[in-house]
């Protein structure tokens, strides 16, 4: 594991932790397993910290399902994750929005390149989170090609 993810256990190891930092530790963990591509190890703690009583580490977990199912390509099962973590995690933009980018890439891998292109363009229109709109603008720059392939094909 990494630096961080020794960190997380040693911090986990210290008895009288506060919950939040149970929490805050068991995050860093969990990304720290994703770092490291063990991402069934990564997705127990994240749906393990969905409930939490830290609206933001909730929030993120949630997100990070989603986003291990769609590494996974269980794209019916990272839709059906996002869409929960989209409903759950009000207040939370940043997760929100990085969310529904998930949702975009699902449509991307589904070659529903329509619906990917409008879950993106709703992103760059309605997000004031500077990185997450350019993000959004590069994965629509990819729709646009892959677009134009499909559209190559279907001409030959």
């Amino acid at each position: 594991t990494t630096e961080a993810g020794r960190f997380a256990d040693t911090l986990l190891a210290v008895p009288d932790v506060s919950a939040e930092n149970i929490s805050a530790a068991l995050l860093i963990k969990g990304n720290a397993f994703v770092a490291s591509k063990k991402l069934p190890e990564a997705l127990l703690i994240y749906k393990q910290l969905a409930g939490s009583k830290n609206g933001e580490v909730a929030a993120e977990s949630r997100y990070h399902i989603a986003e291990i199912y769609l590494y996974q390509d269980s794209l019916q099962m990272a839709e059906d994750a996002a869409n929960y973590a989209i409903r759950q995690s009000g207040g939370y933009d940043y997760w929100i929005v990085k969310t529904y980018i998930v949702i975009a890439d699902v449509f991307v891998k589904e070659k529903d390149y329509f619906n990917a292109r409008a879950t993106l363009e709703s992103v760059v229109k309605h997000t004031k989170i500077a990185d997450l709109r350019d993000e959004a603008l590069r994965k629509l720059k990819v729709v646009d090609q892959l677009e134009k392939q499909k559209s190559k094909l279907k001409d030959e």
